[in-house]
């Protein structure tokens, strides 16, 4: 029998011995390792599964390679062969005999060993294999980074975990990490003999190695004893010297590390590292493997693991490993990634953020949340990231304060005007921002099943809000024991959610089923609001009753209130989650307010109704770090400049709401004209509804006047996407506009004449992407009328991306547009040059004068023909039109492109469409692309059909709120 889905908790029991020697020169390295394995469950065994991860790296097939094609990262679909790694077996064997074994399908990086004999409940086996392997560069996790240095994780073959719930032969994924059986290793690695090196485990007896450590610690303090940057540098340099002198020595030593209880084996090496040592309480070793040139700015990193050692053991339970390391190296997975007992880090410092400090903590934090209580992340990633950003976020506030992230004061000094952010704000943000546009997905789901951005705001962020809520539901008292046997019930085995919750019930006395369904296997969320108070006046002062409603889909979350009195008296009460049963208050002076959730204790999609009256309101001058919790209004200086008519524009800009998502979100501005005298403005109202249409929706309003234009608009935009798969969506756009562009000043009379018309359009677009394709279909329609207007517009537009090289790609655009009508502003036509923007809707420097290079044309838009955008050529526009564009990228040349279409006087003259042909080259500096149109077939007066034309284009975007 080889399932396991309804036996009682068992765990195999596995021992490790590998022999494995490096070759840095070519990045390979080749060992033997002997396994011992026990099985300790119910069922007989007649395979075994080997993870063989660095597989992973070896070619396209693998579910690696797959799910890189899926997250649209071609990096490793475009890497040389060289730069792809492997693992091979060599030799497997048991008892002497060699043993048969097969890939999984689909995936070379699992294995299947069909055994000699069947494995019996209580009886052990002994594995023998022979291995040879490659280290690639750095794609994820493993790998060698800066030529010299290895990160040696994942890179043996690993016996696969056999548990209640069978075999979990998971192949390595980029996003979801690792789920091994807890074993002892005793590891023997031959490598370079000046290869400074660290590993799970402790170095065995190895008094060479030992006197090497000890040399690089001296130095390492040495260069910390010395306070002026500039002899620090040259102290680095003379080390590195010394160092690189060393480089290509073939002397090799062989050093050996031991650990007992562990569920992984990682090491990492390198040339140049030095060497921070700490002895850490209960003789914990700390060794701090770290660049020269970052000795410096980590220095205060030891004590950082300190910190956490000492906060996770008293909020969870004791560390049991005898070392805590921290290793600088390259990570493309992230800023960070834990093994047992060493992590490695990737993150920078600064002096103006924690963020070193919150990586060192996190990653050691994991020496809990994956290490000692090793749950399978790749199914239930909450119970390790989400638990472990929670007692992150707990060690922040506990030492730092709410606002415990940014250090801003360090980088403005007394410039500074803005509040720091704090770890559970910066949460809020990323996974209130999730949910406001209907992406969000249940916190059961394995990593495979999130979306790349689903992942981290639901295991991480969602994982760490649903421990809040549960340490408010349960009291602090009751969460922290429940806490504290979980860890002491299931150090060193491998819990599931419903182990952690059935303690929960057994420490509480509490059915914690509705708390599961509700926080882990749904998208439900909370949303309190107060519906109303009820006070009446008593012999002693006052009663008063507070209802309150949860307005979002939770139902039965209870949460905390308070009454604020007129004399300052703060009451606490707490609701019970239940409809219409009040929360009382008895008080000795009138009520002022009620709040609840005062402390933003459990996450909601919107705390802006938290209160009687108004919201709370948050005024600055100058901008402000955004916030979720606050309506802040935030004022600042607004200038701009316009060289021909209004001169300087001084005048005061706002924004206010969330911007993040889009809730009851504003922006404007207000300004004089010296030049002029004009008065100008701009204000827009936005609001997201998330689930009512589609994924979500946003409204907005907007009324304007500069430019020479005024316009009144309402509009929505309508967005619908699968949850559960980011690379397809799909928008509905819906607009009602009054225009009155009632002077041309501003603008290029070439194309722009007075109008005064009221506009309703809608449009559709489709779009896709996958890893080296995306592409892009718009059919947009309107009508517009006025006392002298009256015409309809139609367009379909078609854009597909196709990368069939590193640096090599080729683009297509389609695009056919008509102009149905006789009373038509010029300015409403269709232009060979490419989209005109009207009704002064997108960003422009200027539409006229010295600062006006984009005046007239947007040359991705429309028939994008930037060669015929003259405003002098007679072709440039007509009522109907179409073209056809091929972008051709290879390598670094510039781009080639080709243009053909058509243009015509009025909608049924095509027998009389004048045909346009163009060909030239692109230039892309970062944003801006120059384009030079080398041969047109219908020049304008006084040119040469084959001549030398620059125009340019800048794809510069911002966006706050819903619009442009």
């Amino acid at each position: 029998v080889q399932a396991a889905l309804s036996a009682p908790y068992f765990q195999q029991d596995v021992r490790y011995r590998i022999d494995v020697t490096l070759n840095a020169a070519d990045k390979t390295y080749h060992g033997s390792e002997d396994i011992r394995y026990k099985n300790n469950s119910p069922d007989t065994l007649t395979y075994i599964w080997l993870h063989l991860y660095p597989n992973a790296y070896k070619d396209e097939s693998t579910p690696f390679a797959r799910q890189q094609a899926y997250y649209n990262n071609p990096q490793f679909h475009f890497s040389k062969k060289s730069e792809r790694g492997y693992l091979n077996l060599k030799q497997i064997s048991s008892e002497g005999n060699a043993l048969e074994s097969h890939a999984k399908e689909g995936a070379i990086d699992e294995r299947k060993i069909l055994l000699n004999r069947p494995l019996l409940p209580g009886d052990s086996l002994s594995l023998h294999l022979e291995f040879e392997g490659k280290f690639p560069i750095v794609f994820s996790r493993m790998g060698y980074f800066n030529q010299h240095y290895f990160a040696a994780s994942q890179w043996y073959p690993k016996v696969v975990v056999y548990d209640r719930d069978g075999w979990h032969p998971d192949s390595y994924l980029n996003m979801g990490e690792f789920y091994g059986e807890f074993a002892d290793f005793e590891v023997r690695i031959t490598l370079p003999e000046y290869f400074v090196i660290d590993a799970t485990g402790m170095l065995c007896d190895n008094p060479a190695e030992t006197a090497r450590m000890d040399s690089i610690i001296r130095q390492t303090e040495r260069l910390l004893s010395i306070n002026e940057k500039e002899k620090r540098e040259a102290f680095i340099t003379d080390y590195l010297k010394q160092r690189k002198a060393l480089h290509g020595d073939t002397t090799l030593k062989t050093v050996c590390f031991k650990a007992h209880n562990v569920h992984d084996f990682a090491w990492f090496a390198g040339p140049d590292y030095m060497v921070m040592r700490k002895w850490q309480p209960d003789s914990v070793l700390t060794n701090v493997l770290v660049m020269p040139q970052h000795v410096w700015d980590w220095r205060h990193v030891p004590d950082y693991v300190t910190k956490t050692l000492d906060f996770y053991g008293r909020m969870v339970g004791k560390f049991q490993y005898p070392k805590a390391s921290v290793v600088d190296g390259s990570m493309a997975a992230g800023g960070g990634m834990e093994y047992p007992m060493i992590t490695i880090i990737s993150s920078g410092s600064n002096n103006w953020t924690r963020m070193l400090e919150m990586v060192v903590m996190h990653e050691t934090g994991h020496d809990w949340f994956y290490g000692m209580l090793g749950s399978n992340e790749r199914r239930y990633p909450f119970m390790d990231e989400g638990f472990n950003s929670f007692l992150e976020r707990k060690y922040m506030e506990h030492y730092y304060g709410d606002h415990n992230l940014t250090m801003l004061d360090s980088l403005l000094g007394s410039w500074n005007f803005l509040d720091d952010m704090g770890e559970r704000q910066l949460g809020q943000l990323i996974y209130g921002s999730l949910l406001s546009t209907g992406a969000d997905q249940p916190l059961i789901y394995s990593t495979n099943q999130f979306t790349p951005t689903a992942y981290s705001a639901m295991s991480y962020q969602k994982g760490s809000f649903m421990l809040y809520a549960l340490e408010y539901y349960l009291g602090k008292d009751v969460f922290w024991n429940s806490m504290h046997t979980y860890f002491k019930r299931w150090s060193g085995k491998h819990p599931r959610p419903d182990d952690f919750f059935n303690i929960v019930s057994e420490v509480s006395g509490k059915d914690m089923s509705w708390f599961v369904e509700e926080w882990v296997n749904s998208t439900d969320y909370c949303d309190f609001t107060i519906e109303g108070t009820q006070t009446h006046a008593t012999p002693k002062g006052f009663e008063t009753d507070v209802f309150i409603r949860n307005a979002g889909t939770m139902q039965g979350m209870p949460a905390p209130v308070v009454l604020i009195t007129e004399n300052g008296d703060t009451l606490c009460g707490r609701w019970d989650g239940l409809p219409n049963h009040p929360v009382h208050f008895v008080h000795s002076s009138p009520m002022q307010t009620a709040v609840v959730n005062l402390h933003k204790t459990i996450f909601e999609s919107d705390y802006w109704n938290n209160r009687t009256g108004s919201p709370e309101l948050e005024f600055n001058f100058l901008l402000e770090t955004p916030k979720f919790d606050t309506y802040q209004v935030n004022f600042f200086p607004y200038y701009w400049y316009d060289s021909f008519v209004d001169k300087h524009r001084p005048g005061i800009g706002f924004w206010s709401g969330n911007p993040f998502t889009n809730h009851w979100f504003a922006k404007g501005h207000l300004f004089y004209a010296t030049g002029s005298g004009n008065i100008g403005y701009k204000f827009n109202l936005s609001n997201r509804t998330p689930r009512v249409i589609g994924n979500y929706a946003d409204w907005y309003g907007e009324v304007k006047n500069d430019d020479g234009l005024k316009r009144i608009s309402l509009g929505s935009e309508i967005h619908f996407q699968d949850a559960n798969d980011y690379r397809r969506q799909t928008t509905l756009t819906l607009k009602g506009q009054r225009v009155d562009l009632y002077s041309t000043v501003y603008s290029d009379t070439a194309v722009f004449e007075k109008a005064n018309y009221n506009n309703l359009s809608a449009a559709l677009t489709f779009s896709g992407s996958a890893m080296l394709t995306w592409w892009n279909a718009a059919l947009s329609t309107e009508y517009n009328a006025g006392a002298d207007i009256n015409f309809g517009k139609i367009s379909a537009a078609f854009s597909y991306h196709y990368r069939f090289g590193k640096s090599y790609s080729l683009s297509v655009r389609a695009y056919s547009g008509a102009v149905f009508g006789d009373q038509v502003p010029s300015q409403e036509l269709v232009y060979t040059g490419g989209g005109v923007d009207p009704k002064h809707e997108s960003f422009a420097i200027s539409r006229q004068g010295t600062y006006a290079p984009l005046h007239t044309f947007y040359y991705a838009t429309g028939m994008a023909m930037p060669g015929f955008s003259d405003t002098q050529n007679p072709w440039r526009r007509g009522k109907a039109g179409s073209a056809l564009s091929v972008d051709l990228k290879l390598g670094y040349l510039p781009t080639i492109y080709g243009s053909a279409g058509w243009i015509a006087e009025h909608v049924n003259a095509y027998s009389k469409a004048l045909v346009l042909f163009e060909t030239g080259v692109k230039l892309n500096v970062g944003s801006t692309q120059l384009v030079f149109p080398l041969y047109i077939n219908r020049p304008a007066p006084g040119e040469k059909a084959l001549d030398i034309r620059f125009k340019f284009s800048s794809n510069i975007q911002f966006k706050l709120g819903s619009l442009q």
